[in-house]
Order: C-alpha cells, then sequence, then structure tokens
C-alpha cells in the first residue's frame, strides 16, 4: 500500500493486492524482478503497478493544488487520514474499502468520487 505520493499538485493512493494473506517477507522473483532483462516485474506476489485513485485524473480538477481555487490548498498545511474499513468493523475482518480524508483549517474535507463514467468510488 502506497499511503501518500504527492507533491504540491498532485495526490494517489494506491493498493497493491497480493495473492499472499498476513504478512509475508518475499525473496527473489516473488518480490517481483525490477530488472528490465529478467522480465520478472509481474513475477511477484503483489501487483506491481497497483491501483490508485489520484483526484485529478479521476476528473475532478479543482481538489488538490496550491491556491484558494482548490479544496485542498497545499500552500496551507493540512492533515490526511486513511481509515481502512473492514466487513464486521473488526480489526480483523476483510477489508472491504478504504477511505481518504484531509483535514484542514478546522474542516474535513472528504477525498472525492471519480468523476469517469462507470466507476462510482
Amino acid at each position: 500500500m502506497d499511503i501518500w505520493e504527492a507533491n504540491s499538485i498532485s495526490s494517489a493512493f494506491t493498493a497493491h493486492p497480493c495473492t499472499v494473506n498476513g504478512q509475508h517477507k518475499c525473496e527473489g522473483t516473488e518480490c517481483g524482478d525490477n530488472d528490465s532483462s529478467s522480465n520478472g516485474r509481474y513475477d511477484g506476489v503483489c501487483d506491481k503497478d497497483g491501483c490508485d485513485l489520484n483526484p485529478y485524473r479521476a476528473g475532478v480538477k479543482d481538489f488538490f493544488g496550491p491556491g484558494s481555487g482548490f479544496k485542498v490548498d497545499t500552500t496551507q498545511k493540512f492533515t490526511i487520514v486513511t481509515e481502512f474499513h473492514t466487513s464486521d468493523n473488526t480489526d480483523t475482518g476483510d477489508l472491504v474499502e478504504i477511505r481518504r480524508k484531509f483535514v484542514q483549517n478546522g474542516k474535513v474535507i472528504d477525498h472525492p468520487s471519480s468523476m469517469i463514467d462507470g466507476l462510482d468510488r
């Protein structure tokens, strides 16, 4: 899980689903080899590319960036909260949703849903 990939004009969080359960220390090819000559990048136990959510790329052009024209103004301090929700609301339940919130100037700002047709989140 890439919790925070960002700069002053772009942000994303990326889930990298894996074929193993729980904590796992990979070794060798099962880690996904980035050496271009081996063609083993996608042989690992986790999805190397993952599935990210970037508001701008998802069609929300005014969410994150420098200045008052953005819901999250990156010229000011803000806090990011990432919530992991499970099917039974316990620490051990199956993960069913990841939510992102921003807090700036005492205001809670929910991560926007995608504006791309066919995607509901």
